[in-house]
């Protein structure tokens, strides 16, 4: 249902959903002077040298299954990084488990290098959203739809009052790519502004679910869609009833 909120524009629904119900919990639990927050803190140690191979390592043979159980890579490759990734999708029941398998692994050698080349570090944090991310690789991402979101984020990253080489604001970054669809939809500057917006949002709306939805990325997406999804609709729609009066 909360789907139609954001018209499948943000691919990370469920975060989306459990952060309505927290922020409903939330507030009746504030309401009944009980909503005090503790938020746990994580341990960030760097692991630069070790996780880099790890990482890559797994990338590699990912990507070699991909191509030795890929019929025709490189046309399966071509019409995956032709699709919106718009919600509803599957890119394993559409192509087939090799090109996806492919297709992950270039998002990850991608997010890796995002990672690296913006000054941050990988730590525990920022490689499982580097695998959570990869693994979206056959449910609506690509590099064609990804990069656009990156390139926003690390705008506002380094804009921003945030550290930009901090855990947070990378994994913000990283978790932008669920508006992927915006970018294969409406274009790559759609997509570079949602991932400026994911950004500031997603450090602006953990005080309405009081720190209780993991998935808070997921939450702020669904905003970001929803708002940047009924804006370019109505303007194409405004722009194909000019070209019908002219």
């Amino acid at each position: 249902r909360f789907m139609s909120f954001h018209h499948g524009y943000s691919l990370y629904n469920v975060g989306f959903t459990c952060g309505v119900l927290g922020m409903a919990m939330m507030a009746v639990l504030r309401a009944l002077g009980m909503g005090s927050e503790v938020r746990a803190n994580y341990p960030r140690v760097p692991l630069d040298g070790l996780l880099l191979i790890w990482i890559l390592c797994l990338i590699a043979i990912i990507a070699g299954a991909g191509w030795l159980l890929s019929s025709n890579l490189s046309n399966s490759l071509r019409e995956i990084m032709r699709q919106s990734g718009r919600l509803p999708v599957d890119f394993v029941t559409r192509f087939g488990i090799g090109p996806v398998f492919f297709n992950m692994a270039l998002l990850g050698f991608m997010l890796v290098a995002f990672v690296l080349l913006s000054g941050g570090h990988l730590t525990g944090p920022t490689l499982g959203t580097i695998l959570a991310v990869m693994g979206f690789a056959g449910f609506g991402k690509h590099p064609g739809n990804a990069w656009p979101l990156l390139v926003g984020a690390l705008l506002l990253a380094f804009l921003g009052v945030w550290p930009a080489t901090s855990d947070g604001v990378v994994i913000a970054a990283l978790f932008a790519t669920n508006l992927a669809p915006i970018a294969g939809t409406f274009g790559w500057p759609a997509g570079i502004l949602a991932g400026f917006l994911h950004v500031a949002v997603t450090f602006n709306v953990n005080y309405l679910h009081g720190y209780t939805n993991l998935y808070n990325n997921g939450f702020a997406g669904g905003f970001v869609a929803a708002i940047l999804a009924n804006l370019f609709i109505a303007c194409r729609r405004r722009g194909a009833s000019r070209k019908g009066t002219v």
